[in-house]
């Protein structure tokens, strides 16, 4: 139950009180719904092999998959609310911040971003990975979000 009061004065004096209750079960089990698939993805998004993250339509990390930060040797706090581009994986290199932001601008535009590039890593080394990013749009078409993401291709690079 959600509870207001309201006095009722009549010459300065307080002669009564409104009082409202209002159930809010309806409301409390959808919240509690929300949380609990918001969690459930959370769970299934830091479980995967690849590195995800969420950019918003300036460019700024707003969630970062646990692989994507323990992989980094980062903590959320050092990430999250930051320009990706000024990010621990790409600050490494010049030329890789100038492509990463050309990307991020191409991809605001609503298409989608894939290529190679190496990262920095945990202890300052360094991984191959096949980089997107992919516009998420709105009813209306516009991209509010980019979803950038990478899987390790060392490997593959080291046969090629």
């Amino acid at each position: 139950m959600e509870y207001w009061s309201h006095p009722q004065i009549l010459e300065g004096k307080i002669i009564g009180c409104v009082v409202t209750f209002l159930d809010i079960s309806e409301r409390k089990r959808w919240a509690l719904e929300i949380a609990d698939r918001e969690a459930h993805l959370r769970r299934v998004i830091d479980n995967t092999l690849g590195f995800i993250g969420v950019l918003d339509s300036q460019g700024v990390l707003r969630e970062a998959n646990q692989t994507a930060l323990m992989a980094g040797g980062v903590d959320r706090a050092d990430v999250i609310g930051r320009p990706f581009w000024e990010c621990y994986w790409w600050s490494h290199d010049q030329q890789v911040v100038k492509d990463l932001k050309a990307a991020i601008a191409t991809a605001l535009q609503g298409d989608v971003i894939r290529y190679d590039v190496e990262v920095r890593m945990a202890g300052d080394s360094r991984l191959m990975i096949d980089f997107m990013l992919a516009p998420v749009k709105d009813a209306h078409g516009k991209v509010t979000h980019l979803i950038p993401s990478g899987i390790d291709i060392s490997e593959r690079k080291w046969v090629e």
